[in-house]
């Protein structure tokens, strides 16, 4: 097995680590000051040439602060197990067509015999394209790390520790649908998968819908 599909494998058996990559946000930010909510429920899959997979995943939260015009923080705890931050800058802004830039980080830490750390990072572009003012098509290509390490016990002498740690970066690119039903409420379906550059490894997806309550970018 190569290590991109260990690492796949590994995401897989450990579902409360599971990566978002979702972004249910569009590329224009909120007003400096103000807040958004976003309620997330999704769940992750994954398939290569012999198999497939769907679980359930635990829902995420999302805060969204406006920090400066066109600049904006995000802090997370996807699936209720992990913490993680983006910041997203918005340079690009018309009538049709909205460009940011979207770096985030993600991580796990577990707890038990043995230590286990998980981490992601993210960077993808936003590209919005506005349909109307109530609505927008986003895609998000970009690129994606996944790193595991931790510390174990050796197996003859418990008293011994030993460490290991991998990482893997992944292709992704995403598709969502921005549906703003007032000033204070819109939804976002959205679907990212990601692929390991290693030419063997499988496809991991998440796929949701993002229920955004509070501020709303001003279209």
């Amino acid at each position: 097995m190569d290590r991109g599909k260990l690492l796949l494998l590994t995401l897989g058996l450990v579902c409360t680590a599971c990566p978002n990559p979702n972004t249910f946000t569009t590329p224009r930010t909120v007003a400096p000051g103000q807040v958004q909510h976003t309620v997330s429920i999704e769940a992750i899959g994954g398939f290569d040439d012999e198999d497939s997979i769907v679980l359930p995943a635990l829902p995420s939260y999302t805060a969204r602060i406006g920090l400066a015009d066109r600049l904006e923080l995000g802090v997370h705890l996807s699936h209720l197990s992990s913490l993680g931050a983006d910041f997203k800058w918005n340079p690009v802004r018309s009538e049709a067509f909205d460009l940011a830039i979207d770096p985030g980080a993600q991580a796990f830490y577990i707890v038990g015999d043995n230590s286990l750390v998980i981490y992601y990072l993210h960077l993808p572009l936003l590209l919005g394209f506005n349909l109307s003012k109530n609505a927008s098509l986003v895609l998000t290509p970009g690129v994606s790390m996944i790193g595991v390490g931790g510390s174990f016990e050796d197996d003859h002498d418990d008293n011994v520790l030993y460490g290991a740690s991998d990482t893997a970066w992944l292709g992704r690119l995403g598709l969502g649908f921005d549906i703003r039903a007032s000033k204070k409420f819109s939804v976002q379906p959205e679907v990212t998968f990601l692929k390991s550059f290693e030419s063997e490894s499988g496809v991991l997806f998440l796929a949701g819908v993002g229920f955004k309550f509070g501020a709303q970018p001003e279209y």
